[in-house]
């Protein structure tokens, strides 16, 4: 079973990630492709998108978790890997 992971940053940035995951977003952007970042690893997303792609990811099956907002980049305290 493919897993989309949505990690909300703030009120204008959703972070969503997983196997197929771009594909998602790309269908629900009418063909646009996602915009990768590179410190939170995973496409970057406003949170009305991510509304529609969790939408989306359920209609498919996709099993969907959404982390808490507590720590959205460990990078950026130096925790890489």
């Amino acid at each position: 079973m493919r897993c989309l992971t949505v990690q909300p940053v703030c009120r204008n940035l959703t972070y969503l990630s997983g196997h197929g995951s771009r594909d998602l977003v790309t269908e629900v952007c009418n063909g646009r492709p996602p915009v990768w970042s590179n410190l939170g690893r995973a496409w970057c997303v406003q949170p009305s998108t991510a509304a529609d792609v969790i939408a989306l990811a359920e209609l498919r099956r996709f099993r969907v978790m959404v982390l808490p907002q507590d720590d959205p980049l460990p990078a950026a305290r130096g925790a890489l890997f």
